[in-house]
């Protein structure tokens, strides 16, 4: 995983870099895995202070975040929580997709009634028999 870091209109900051790749070095290996770039902006404007975070997965997916206010270390948690956040709801949206069983017509067995040559049928009053000798089709043969 690759980190960059941006300080616009501030000074760079080691102690911002070192709790930036610890806060979120777990959370993108959990569901980005290695491959991941994290680009990290931190900027300052008048008196608040913004922290940018872009996520971009190695299947091309990106992922944003951002806060403001005026305590950068609080701003960097949550970004945090928030890329947390969006990462789980992919996560269950992934798993409900691959989970999810195409039903449609012709899935079930139709129900059948296995009758040996020796037996006739039982036939109850319930069920929905008729003879096709006496059934005539809507539908006629054009000769």
């Amino acid at each position: 995983m690759m980190f960059q870091f941006y300080f616009k209109k501030m000074g760079s900051s080691e102690t911002l870099k070192d709790l930036s790749q610890r806060k979120l070095s777990d959370l993108v290996e959990r569901f980005v895995g290695a491959n991941g770039l994290v680009r990290i902006t931190f900027q300052t404007e008048r008196n608040a202070q913004r922290v940018l975070c872009h996520l971009q997965g190695h299947n091309g997916q990106t992922f944003r975040a951002s806060a403001s206010s005026d305590n950068m270390y609080a701003n960097l948690d949550a970004v945090a929580h928030k890329l947390e956040s969006q990462l789980l709801k992919e996560k269950t949206k992934l798993q409900r997709t691959k989970g999810k069983q195409r039903v449609g017509l012709g899935t079930e067995a139709p129900a059948l009634r296995l009758v040996s040559n020796n037996q006739s049928p039982s036939i109850k009053e319930d069920d929905n028999y008729f003879e096709f000798e006496d059934y005539e089709s809507p539908l006629r043969h054009v000769h």
